[in-house]
C-alpha cells in the first residue's frame, strides 16, 4: 500500500494548496481506521483535516514521532507499519551505507551505470516500487557488501 498513488502519477496533494495536503493525505491515510474512534470526521475520499487531527494533540504542537505512536496504538495500522517495516529499514540501511563510502547519489549512479533518479528512487522511502533482489545485491556490491535474506517464523 503506497501512499501517494492517488489523483494521478508524481502527484503531491491538491492543486495550489502546497504541502500541507500532501501531509494530511499520510497521515490520513495511516490514521484512517483510528479516526472514527478519535471523533475525527472522515471525508468521503476517506481522508481527514489535518487541522483536526493537530487539535487531539491537547496543548502542544506534535512532532512526527508523537503521531506516530498515536497511530500505532491502532492494532490494524500497527500491523500495516510492521509489514512496512522491513523494506523501511533496508532502504534506510542502503542510504547509510551509501554516505559512509562517502559517495552522493549521483556517483553511485555511475558506478552502476544507470542515472541518479533511478538511485533516488530505489533509496525512496515513500516509494510504492520494490526493487529486484539484483539490483539490491549491484549496489551492495559496489559497496564492498553482500546482501543476505532470511526467513522468521511471522508473529501473529
Amino acid at each position: 500500500m503506497g501512499w501517494g498513488n492517488r489523483g494521478g502519477k508524481n502527484r503531491r496533494g491538491g492543486k495550489g494548496k502546497g504541502g500541507d495536503v500532501a501531509i494530511s493525505k499520510k497521515l490520513s491515510h495511516i490514521l484512517r481506521h483510528g479516526a472514527i474512534e478519535a471523533g475525527l470526521d472522515c471525508g468521503s475520499d476517506g481522508f481527514i483535516n489535518l487541522g483536526e487531527l493537530l487539535d487531539t494533540f491537547k496543548g502542544h504542537r506534535p512532532t512526527l514521532k508523537d503521531m506516530r505512536a498515536k497511530a500505532l496504538q491502532n492494532a490494524d495500522v500497527k500491523a500495516e507499519y510492521d509489514a512496512l517495516s522491513t523494506a523501511f529499514d533496508m532502504k534506510r540501511q542502503m542510504i547509510a551505507l551509501r554516505k559512509s563510502a562517502g559517495l552522493t547519489q549521483a556517483e553511485m549512479a555511475e558506478m552502476l551505470g544507470t542515472k541518479r533518479s533511478n538511485i533516488s528512487r530505489l533509496e525512496s522511502l515513500n516509494s510504492g516500487v520494490s526493487p529486484r533482489l539484483a539490483t539490491i545485491e549491484d549496489y551492495a556490491r559496489v559497496l564492498g557488501f553482500a546482501v543476505k535474506v532470511g526467513f522468521e517464523p511471522a508473529q501473529l
